[in-house]
């Protein structure tokens, strides 16, 4: 064999003819087959790689020689032809593994192995491309190739010696030389595909398609060269390498160029394969067609024949023969092509190779770039130009792109300076770009504007903008400097359009660019690139409603420079396939609706046409629309993006030559009416003031109605189109879409759109009564004006109207939706252009209106800007609640009519049915095929009061065509009636909608407009689209009118039940779409199946199901099960499985599978204190069943064997509860139903055990069981049996007293904003009934105990006994202790307290009580003048550090102790021996800390969709809405006087928050309560200095300070809340003459006019178990007896007289017995009720 040295081989591609032969010879150079055909022939080169011994190591090298077995046999066998006689088959087996091991190493690296020759073991190598070579060298110098040979030379133990002693050689002169010469042969070689090798492959992927290293590693590890990419099909390629869409697009489009640029091969043909040919022929033919000599020898050495050849399958060749990717394609390849050759003649006709072209030019931007590609660009309708003036250039002269067109285009004598114009005749009549125009069409429009229609909108609908149709995506380049001057002009419409996402290459775009124009007029968010990997961004860019600004090659104002086109694809161009990626997914634009609007400012688009590939390759030609001025720069576009797309598709999807200004009127005027100037608001001083579009943007959750309204814009009664208009809105209106202003407006005009409703005048007069009262009281007033109104009764349009009626007098605003920054818009709104904007007394009355949002969200936004503005005497704030949930009945019976409700009902007045009547005819005189009855049903349904045959006829109608014609639309109907029936203010998303509909857009061969535009005239009559603001900008399907949505299920539900209807729903494939969409379905769907509506009036009176289950469960009330269960299956929500719990508690009552799924509940989220109180419901429910109603209500009588499954399933109940209470500390819910359902449970069993036999039967049972739950010690002998469960019921007491009090503190703590909501805050009013029912119920069990010797027991049970008659003396409340003192019930308060000092030790419960008693005594008006010691001060003081520590100890961490310190420790003049600064600093930040953690409440309404897991963007957080109650004030008495409870200045404490200024005033107020001074530190808090504290106290104020400055000395009154000290009634300390130092003279009593006493609590009227049976054992009795007189008449007997009068009753005491079992039902259903 020849060295490379000795031989000189051409790199270039030789062909070779040898005689005939079949030995295959091996060559330097080349590889040659002997044979008759040409072939093309691979070019490859030698080199070898040498195994030698290191330095020193030869003792090492005979050791390996010695002991390697293997190492012998592979140098026996290098002489194989010599020695293969003497081989065993052991040894041959042995022989071919290593060889076969050998030549593995070396292919991996890229090599192929030819030969092994003898000594140090040198590798004579193959190597066919540049890549392999440097693979090879790199493996030899990483040692990488040594440890691999030697894994194979020698056994694993041997390897690391074997390493050491030996080395790799390669010579390095050798290397460079054939790496030379490859690098020569590939370079020649680049632009024919055929010749490539996969070197050349990988770099084609790699650099000019800019694929990712792992899949050109797929493709270099599989041996694709580059026939193999000529030879495959687009299918095979994506199955083969497993391509995503971008990167198979990427390779598609670029094999497209190369074939047809490429492949050359002249006189070249195949023969085929046949059955004849032989092992040689069919070796000769895989060459042909490029299969490499190693894979080719690998047939031979199988004996493939031509017969075998063609009837081997694809796993047969990859199996048999061990080949990879590319060679297997190439053998396929030749396996088709012989396979079709003798199907298609038996005369073996010769084929020609399967991909061929004739050769073209290649496009180069110096070489005639535009003949190739310019007879594709005109439009074959031989389109004309659009105008008839000249389209200026934008090039700019410093732009090498711009040279580059410049020298293009005076090649051949031509330079274009003007559309159709040249300066110098053209040599050879060229054909050039022509801007696109319209095709031939009847409308009106301009050519320009049918162009730019047809390809923005792909719709002829006039009344659709294209960011409406789209989800519209801008992408543009930097203008020149002459642009930059005029972009304001020229560019408006960028403003106006609704973007998804804009991608700016302009760095100076924020100073001097189209982003300043855009900024200026509207809010954005800006980001870069890089941004769209953030964790949180693609959420909020997903769901922005700003249009996303991302600047795609820097910022100047931020620092960032613009880079050029090399160093932007080194450092940015990941980033921004990032951020283009993200836009392609279509959980963010939706599939198939994503529009690239590429505009071309100017002649710098380097970077943009790197950039553009993205787009090219995720969205296609199909989907982007290119608009340039120039057509010179939309020349060199094509150019510069011509590599990787297909140019003659450019011009089709272009406008071109159109004037930017002109362009600018073209889409303004598709964006329908648009506003000429600024919005104008009303202000206080009766002018107008400008509300710049920039603002009023920024304000997303508001709608604000402004003063000229409708007024500001192009469309008025001189705009040509003005009729259409006025048309298509009183349409839109008339069919049920969303009224908007201008239907008012034009009502105004004179074309009455909107009947002017009866109700509308009574609320307007409503609005001015308030805001007249608030000017001449001269006090602030925020009033609720509820409009309840029955589903589609016009409620929305009546509020809308009044505040059209009212947008130049106040400020008028519509809430959107509620959330954390709701409050701020509005304030900011109110503030607008008022002087300085901080001085609300400055500002108009403020009129929202709220339609149908969540109560519970706006009742808490309005409390927070009630109480963050309250400090302004005179504003005037007015809420028009608008409320949709009553029936007619609910509304008549519980709705108050006042000036501050009004009720709107499914009728019409006199004046209103003329109206609707007389427009009616209106309508039928136009003759307007779209104005006929059949289109227009929500007018119908107003004009026939809500009860129209012919609607219902109409419905059929539609209902039966569709089904017939468009089942699919007649699905969506029926699931959009749905949810417009039970889920209202929901609406199904369109892109939800797509699978349903058979909508794909995977493969668009075109931009039509999406289905929804092109629905049928049916499913257009019954449904109109809507936008759901909680998901952006989304638009859904909603049914016309509610009455329409009733007619469909009643329709569709004669034939398939309800049930049925949601079980298809559920199971369809809305709810699988990839939409984000899909998100909020999901939420509506958990509303539709689980959210508990409102019963009436009351917002806590909620139903027990949602309305849905509810009509359900009306049929069947298994099949309303079976629908929740399928709901679980299918959403996997615990809350769904929660209500499936308590549907088999309360519906079917079937408690093992109700605790089946409140498990599975319960094992989703295990931390869930709701789930561990509906699982203690279940228990109680059961216990009530099966016990409660057996025992209790039919007074039967319980045997003692059956009280041990009583006494179970009640404790497990117990238990139950207790878990739920544990949790709700630790996730901070309020979950006060886990406390009362204790008690409740705990009442239920002791009930149920009364009646007990061993307590029954006996004349002092009642006493026993008593005895037997208050004393420990106390074990009756009945009971013994009873072992697993005296623990327990003996701390039954206990655990009832813990609950009852913490309900009692949740009372307490909370302040009730009643005067804020319609009624009182639900959860406080709910509790107090309970608290009071449990209360009667305890004194019925432990409070009717009559013991008088408390001393025969042991301590314990005496100070427990103690305590039980202290708190049925009142000591269980500190309200019940202060109503003691308002009532002067000062025994009760004296025994209370003596009860409680005879207790040793002293507990909790003690101390607390003791302390409130003397504080309560010291408070008691002692009208009788009894005789009471109060204790010192400093007794009290220790007795509230004893309280404190004791606290601390049982860790209860209650607000109690800090409070009672703080209080008693106060600086105030007291001696200072008594004062404690340290402890009283100590206490203050207490209470502080211990407020705070009681309220970081995560409250959570599990019945509301708002807060569930999948939809929270748009919620609002729930701030807790209690406020730390007020109970004592700073007063001026001494010792315990000097703390004033409120009911000593005012009956109600509500007032405090209510009259300010009036209540301050009062006598009692200033004469005897101490006024301190201080310093304002801000609007919310004082500092306040006492000489006896080290520091300053910071105290907060009662309402913010909006009048006084900060560092403005103030005086004050200082109150004591459970969050620490507040400060009431803030005066400037110069307006004021009472001090600190002004104590009042009559410290022994009180004014002579002290406030009215407090209405004192009644008791609620419950019967007791015991006095229930009493009653009803007499009456059965009496009964009893008259059954026996009149069995004596039928005897014959003669009664007496009064056996007589008697018999004469019967019908009496069976009604009383009647009477008694009913008012006991009545009690235990209150009571269920409200433990549900």
């Amino acid at each position: 064999m020849m060295s490379n040295d000795e031989t000189d081989v051409s790199p270039e591609l030789e062909v070779q003819t040898t005689p005939s032969g079949n030995n295959v010879k091996w060559h330097q150079g080349l590889v040659s087959v002997e044979g008759n055909n040409n072939i093309v022939v691979i070019n490859s080169q030698d080199i070898n790689v040498g195994l030698q011994k290191r330095h020193g190591s030869d003792e090492a090298k005979e050791q390996v020689k010695k002991k390697d077995i293997r190492r012998r046999l592979l140098n026996f066998a290098l002489n194989y032809d010599e020695n293969c006689d003497n081989l065993s088959d052991e040894q041959t087996e042995l022989l071919l593994q290593r060889l076969s091991d050998l030549e593995s190493v070396f292919r991996k690296l890229g090599p192929n192995l030819r030969s092994i020759s003898c000594g140090s073991l040198n590798f004579c190598l193959s190597v066919h491309d540049s890549y392999a070579l440097k693979n090879l060298m790199e493996s030899h110098k990483n040692g990488r190739l040594l440890r691999e040979l030697a894994k194979i030379l020698v056994t694993e133990s041997e390897v690391e010696e074997f390493c050491q002693s030996w080395s790799t050689h390669i010579d390095e002169q050798m290397y460079e030389t054939v790496l030379c010469k490859l690098k020569t042969f590939e370079l020649s070689s680049k632009n024919m595909m055929a010749e490539w090798n996969r070197s050349q492959v990988r770099e084609w992927l790699s650099v000019d398609l800019r694929l990712k290293d792992d899949i050109v590693n797929k493709f270099y590890e599989e041996e694709v060269i580059g026939k193999n990419l000529l030879f495959y099909e687009d299918d095979e390629i994506a199955k083969d390498f497993n391509l995503k869409k971008s990167a198979f697009r990427m390779i598609q489009y670029g094999l497209e160029k190369k074939r047809s640029d490429t492949l050359k091969v002249s006189n070249a043909v195949l023969k085929p394969v046949t059955d004849n040919c032989s092992i040689e022929m069919v070796f000769e033919l895989l060459l042909q067609v490029g299969v490499t000599p190693i894979h080719a020898e690998k047939f031979k050495n199988m004996e493939i024949s031509g017969f075998r050849f063609m009837r081997y399958r694809a796993e047969h060749f990859k199996e048999d023969l061990h080949l990879t990717t590319g060679p297997l394609r190439l053998v396929l390849h030749l396996q088709t092509l012989s396979q079709n050759a003798q199907k298609s003649s038996t005369d073996a006709k010769t084929i020609g190779m399967s991909v061929t072209s004739t050769p073209s030019e290649d496009i180069h931007l110096d070489k005639k770039p535009l003949e190739l590609v310019e007879s594709s660009f005109t439009l074959a309708s031989k389109r004309q130009p659009l105008i008839s003036s000249t389209a200026s250039s934008t090039n700019s002269p410093q732009s090498p792109t711009a040279q580059l067109l410049t020298d293009d285009l005076e090649k051949d004598g031509e330079v274009v300076c003007d559309i159709g114009t040249k300066k110098k005749k053209s040599k050879k009549k060229k054909k050039k770009i022509k801007p696109a125009v319209a095709c031939p069409s009847t409308s009106t429009f301009s050519e320009a504007e049918q162009r730019v229609r047809e390809l923005l909108l792909g719709t002829s609908q006039l009344n659709v903008t294209f960011d409406t149709v789209y989800d519209a995506i801008l992408v543009v380049n930097d203008p020149d400097e002459e642009l930059r001057k005029d972009l304001d002009e020229s560019f408006d419409f960028i403003s106006k359009v609704r973007w998804k996402g804009v991608f700016d290459f302009d760095a100076f775009s924020n100073e001097s660019g189209i982003c300043k124009v855009v900024r200026s007029k509207r809010s954005i968010k800006m980001y870069f690139p890089k941004d769209v990997s953030n964790v949180k961004l693609p959420s909020e860019i997903s769901y922005s409603e700003m249009p996303v600004w991302i600047f795609s090659n820097g910022r100047t104002d931020s620092d960032i420079e613009a880079m050029d086109r090399m160093t932007w694809i080194e450092k940015r161009s990941h980033d921004m396939d990032n951020a283009i990626e993200f836009f392609s997914n279509v959980s963010v634009v939706r599939q198939g609706t994503g529009l690239i609007i590429l505009i071309l400012l100017s002649a710098n688009i380097e970077v943009l046409s790197e950039a553009f590939r993205k787009f090219y390759t995720n969205f296609g030609i199909n989907r982007v629309v290119f608009i340039c001025e120039s057509t010179q720069v939309f020349e060199t576009w094509c150019k510069l993006v011509s590599w990787y797309c297909k140019p003659e598709a450019l011009p089709d999807r272009a406008i071109i030559g159109v004037p930017w200004k002109s362009l600018n009127d073209i889409i303004m005027r598709m964006q329908g009416v648009n506003v000429k100037s600024n919005y104008t608001l009303p202000t206080v001083n009766g002018s107008e003031c400008q509300l710049w579009e920039r603002d009023k943007s920024r304000w997303l959750d508001l709608s604000v109605v402004t003063y000229n309204e409708c007024e500001n814009t192009d469309m008025d009664e001189n705009h040509p189109d003005f009729v259409n208009f006025c048309r298509e809105k009183e349409l839109e209106f008339y069919r049920g879409e969303k009224l908007t202003f201008w239907n008012f407006k034009l009502t105004d005009m004179g074309y009455d759109h909107v009947c002017q409703r009866d109700i509308k005048k009574e609320i307007i007069k409503a609005v001015e009564h308030t805001v007249h009262e608030a000017k001449s009281l001269h006090h602030s007033v925020i009033q609720w004006i509820h409009l309840y109104h029955q589903p589609g009764a016009g409620g929305s349009t009546v509020v809308r109207h009044v505040l059209w009626e009212f947008r130049r007098k106040y400020r008028c605003v519509i809430l959107n939706k509620i959330t954390d920054q709701t409050e701020s818009q509005i304030k900011d709104m109110w503030q607008y252009g008022e002087g300085d904007g901080k001085d609300f007394r400055q500002c108009l009355p403020l009129v929202i209106v709220s339609d149908n949002l969540r109560y519970e969200d706006l009742t808490d936004m309005v409390i927070s800007l009630e109480y963050n503005t309250k400090y302004i005497p005179a504003r005037a704030c007015i809420i028009l609640n608008c409320r949709r949930n009553l029936s007619q009945m609910e509304m008549k019976k519980e709705v108050p009519v006042s000036h501050s409700h009004f009720i709107l009902e499914h009728s019409l007045s006199r004046n209103e049915k003329a109206w609707f009547q007389h427009k009616h005819e209106q309508l039928e005189e136009r003759k307007d095929r779209d104005f006929t009855p059949d289109r227009l049903l929500a007018f119908m349904v107003m004009k026939e009061e809500f009860q129209s045959s012919y609607v219902k006829k109409v419905v059929d109608r539609v209902l039966i065509d569709l089904k017939k014609e468009h089942p699919n639309e007649f699905e969506l109907v029926k699931y959009c009636a749905l949810f417009s029936k039970f889920e209202r203010d929901s609406a199904i998303p369109i892109p939800c909608c797509d699978e349903l509909m058979g909508y794909s857009f995977s493969v668009p061969k075109g931009r039509n407009c999406p289905w929804e535009y092109n629905r049928s005239e049916g499913s257009s009559i019954l449904m109109v689209t809507v936008d759901i603001y909680e998901v952006g900008s989304v638009q859904g399907f909603k049914i016309v009118h509610p009455t329409v949505a009733d007619f469909i299920l009643k329709n569709i539900t004669t034939s398939e039940p309800l049930n049925l209807v949601v079980k298809m729903y559920l199971k369809s494939v809305l709810l699988n779409s990839k939409s984000r969409s899909r998100e909020y379905l999901i939420a509506r769907t958990h509303d539709l199946l689980i959210k508990r509506n409102r019963k009436g009036y009351d917002s806590a009176d909620k139903q027990k199901f949602s309305a849905l289950i509810l009509e359900i469960k009306s049929v069947d009330k298994q099949a309303a099960c079976k629908v929740l269960t399928l709901g679980f299956q299918v959403l996997q929500d615990s809350r769904i499985a929660q209500q499936i719990a308590r549907y088999y508690n309360l519906a079917i009552e079937d408690f093992p599978m109700a605790l089946e799924f409140i498990e599975k509940a319960i094992d989703m989220k295990k931390d869930n204190s709701f789930y561990w109180d509906t699982k203690g419901q279940i228990y109680r429910k059961e216990i009530i069943k099966s016990f409660y109603h057996t025992y209790v209500v039919e007074d039967k009588i319980l045997s003692f064997k059956s009280s041990f499954e009583l006494l179970k399933l009640a404790f497990s109940g117990i238990e139950t509860f207790q878990m739920s209470q544990r949790l709700s500390l630790v996730d901070r819910k309020d979950n006060t139903s886990s406390f009362s359902g204790e008690v409740d449970m705990t009442f239920k069993l002791l009930d149920v055990l009364t009646c007990l036999d061993v307590f029954k039967c006996s004349s002092d049972g009642r006493k026993m069981l008593q005895r037997y739950l208050i004393d420990q010690h106390f074990l009756p002998d009945e009971l013994v049996e009873w072992t697993d469960y005296h623990q327990k019921m003996k701390s039954l007491m206990r655990n009832v007293h813990g609950a009852i009090d913490a309900m009692t503190n949740f009372l307490t703590f909370q302040k009730e904003w009643s005067n804020y909501t319609l009624i009182d805050d639900s959860t406080l009013k709910d509790l107090k009934v309970k608290i009071r029912l449990y209360l009667v119920m305890w004194e019925n069990h432990f409070g009717s105990i009559d013991i008088q010797d408390v001393n025969m027991f042991g301590a314990e049970t005496a100070n427990d006994l103690r305590r039980i008659k202290a708190r049925k003396l009142g000591a269980h409340s500190l309200a019940k202790i202060f109503d003691k003192a308002v009532e002067d019930d000062i025994g009760s308060l004296m025994k209370i307290r003596k009860l409680l000092l005879k207790n040793e030790p002293y507990n909790a419960y003690d101390m607390k009580y003791i302390i409130l008693a003397n504080l309560a005594l010291s408070v008691s008006p002692n009208r009788n003048k009894q005789q009471y010691d109060l204790p010192p001060m400093k007794d009290m003081i220790n007795l509230a550090k004893e309280f404190d520590q004791c606290d601390r100890k049982e860790k209860d961490f209650s607000l109690y102790p800090p409070l009672f310190l703080l209080m008693l420790l106060w600086p105030r003049g007291q001696p200072l021996q008594e004062y404690d600064n340290k402890l009283m600093k100590k206490s203050l930040k207490e209470i502080s800390v211990r407020w705070r953690e009681s309220q970081k409440q995560n409250w959570v309404d599990e019945n509301y969709s708002s807060q569930h897991a999948l939809y929270v963007r748009h919620s609002k957080s729930q701030r807790s809405r209690s406020k730390p109650v007020v109970h004592f004030f700073l007063g001026s008495g001494k010792g315990l006087k000097a703390l004033v409870h409120y009911s000593r200045i005012t009956s109600n404490a509500k007032r405090l928050e209510r009259d300010r200024e009036q209540i301050w005033e009062t006598p009692v107020v200033r004469e005897n309560l101490l006024k301190v001074e201080g310093m304002l530190s801000d609007n919310n808090t004082i500092i306040y200095k006492h000489k006896y504290t080290d520091e300053p106290i910071k105290i907060f104020l009662a309402s913010s300070s909006g009048t006084l400055t900060s560092r403005e000395e103030v005086v004050f009154y200082i109150g004591f809340s459970w969050g620490g000290p507040v400060a009431y009634y803030v005066k400037p300390k110069n307006m004021s003459e009472v001090t600190e130092s002004a104590v009042v003279k009559s410290l022994g009593g009180w004014n002579s006019s002290p406030p009215a006493m407090r209405a004192v609590r009644k008791s609620v009227p419950v019967i007791s178990v015991p006095e229930y049976q009493k009653k009803l054992t007499n009456l059965k009795k009496k009964l009893s007896e008259i059954n026996d007189l009149k069995e004596k008449v039928r005897r014959g007997n003669t009664l007496e007289k009064n056996q007589q009068m008697k018999v004469n009753r019967e019908d009496e005491l069976r009604r009383q017995q009647k009477e008694l079992e009913d008012e006991f039902k009545m009690q235990l259903e209150m009571e269920t009720t409200l433990g549900e």
